[in-house]
């Protein structure tokens, strides 16, 4: 909530709407954000709160990966993963407390932070989807079958209602907002960010798809003969057998199970499909054509979202070719030297590298002072960087030395210029002196 420079510090003033207390009345008024903490409202881009985002936004990541798994492979948690569980329930528990005293922009962008609009806003959202991923209702269950009843239908339904741990899933629609946050923070081209984001889907798909090929197997009648699983060419003398038993996987080797599940996941979703593990019943072949419908539309999506990153070109790379292009056009039709026109070639090209192809001045114009320097600094930060006039009196250790507005107006002024070597710049013997100055 505050600003701090080498100089001075001073709190961050927002707009937002609040209960008057004295009045019971909504008024707009300002605050800071220390003042929002002292009233127990979380202002919505606190630093601390983003770090929390990041905390659950983890144990999110955990739960997706972990219980698909031990729900699948039978897995019985340790004691450690087990206080690691409570561990996830309590935060998701204390996240779903706080999202009650989070304020939020409203369509103005006015911070609301009164109560009762921010907790109808929450039971309208996201608290269905938190309560579900938060009350470890199989927990209570198991508890109570656990102490009487025949063991075998206990066992059946511990089993069943351990399918309710997947309602935690149900908290990774909130992941877009939290990564939209990430993204902004990161200094990374949209075409890393969006081969990461392909790159995370297609593993977690791949993942969902492995273990639930290895559950549909393994929940099958056992005392079934090969023709009643469904097995073709089958002989009713022996029983029926899971496609990790015909590969000769032991019912204890639970890292084989995975990997050779994640292995049929991702050879079904890339259509490769060689052929050593293939469905055995009735059950895994159906399972079998949904994998192949969603794993393909999934693969197919990501194979065509990384071939148009591929060959299409960012609007302003084709820009500046274009602009180039008809340059090039322009000294052929004029005759123009082809050493001539290599330099004015070398210099557009230097020209469009330091300034954009698009028309900056008119959208700079367009933007408030205040926004058009930060925009301006940002844009021009590598000359800011290496220039003599800017870099010199911070390299000196002067505080302070230029402000940003002189950097705005000095860079908005300053026109780049490539010259080959040898080339003459100013010439002594011209008479009418020279109105420039070459930084």
């Amino acid at each position: 909530g505050t600003k701090s420079s080498k100089g001075s510090t001073y709190p961050l003033l927002l707009s937002t709407r609040r209960k008057n207390v004295a009045t019971q009345e909504i008024e707009l008024t300002e605050e800071t954000e220390g003042c929002l903490l002292q009233r127990y409202i979380i202002p919505p881009n606190f630093r601390w709160k983003l770090r929390w985002d990041i905390l659950v936004g983890i144990l999110i990541i955990y739960s997706v990966l972990i219980i698909p798994w031990r729900i699948s492979f039978d897995i019985e948690p340790e004691l450690v993963a087990t206080v690691v569980d409570v561990l996830v329930d309590v935060i998701f528990g204390i996240d779903l407390v706080m999202c009650f005293r989070t304020a939020f922009v409203d369509a103005d962008g006015t911070i609301d932070t009164v109560t009762w609009h921010i907790g109808r806003r929450y039971l309208r959202t996201w608290f269905t989807f938190d309560l579900l991923s938060t009350f470890p209702v199989d927990r209570f269950v198991e508890a109570i079958t656990g102490q009487g009843g025949a063991e075998a239908r206990a066992l059946k339904m511990i089993r069943m209602v351990r399918l309710i741990r997947l309602l935690k899933l149900a908290r990774m629609l909130k992941m877009g907002k939290l990564v939209q946050r990430i993204e902004d923070m990161l200094d990374l081209s949209p075409l890393t960010l969006r081969c990461i984001n392909l790159g995370t889907k297609l593993t977690v798909m791949s993942h969902f798809l492995g273990c639930f090929w290895f559950f549909v197997s393994s929940h099958g009648d056992p005392d079934a003969n090969q023709c009643e699983s469904g097995l073709l060419e089958c002989n009713p003398a022996l029983l029926g057998t899971t496609w990790w038993e015909e590969i000769n996987i032991k019912p204890d080797n639970k890292f084989d199970q995975y990997i050779a599940s994640l292995y049929w996941a991702f050879t079904t979703m890339t259509t490769v499909g060689y052929g050593d593990i293939h469905p055995r019943s009735d059950r895994e072949r159906v399972y079998a054509i949904v994998a192949m419908i969603f794993g393909a539309t999934m693969f197919g999506y990501i194979i065509g979202s990384i071939a148009a990153l591929a060959g299409q070109e960012r609007g302003i790379e084709a820009l500046t070719k274009k602009k180039l292009s008809l340059v090039r056009h322009f000294c052929q039709e004029q005759r123009v030297s082809e050493n001539k026109v290599r330099e004015v070639m070398k210099h557009y090209q230097f020209f469009y590298e330091e300034r954009s192809p698009f028309n900056e001045t008119a959208l700079m114009m367009e933007l408030p002072t205040w926004l058009r320097k930060k925009v301006a600094v940002h844009v021009h930060r590598e000359a800011i960087a290496k220039l003599g006039i800017f870099a010199g009196p911070q390299q000196k250790g002067l505080e302070n030395p230029l402000p940003d507005w002189f950097k705005c107006w000095a860079m908005r002024i300053l026109e780049p210029q490539a010259v080959c070597p040898g080339e003459v710049i100013i010439n002594a013997e011209e008479s009418s002196p020279v109105q420039g100055l070459f930084l």
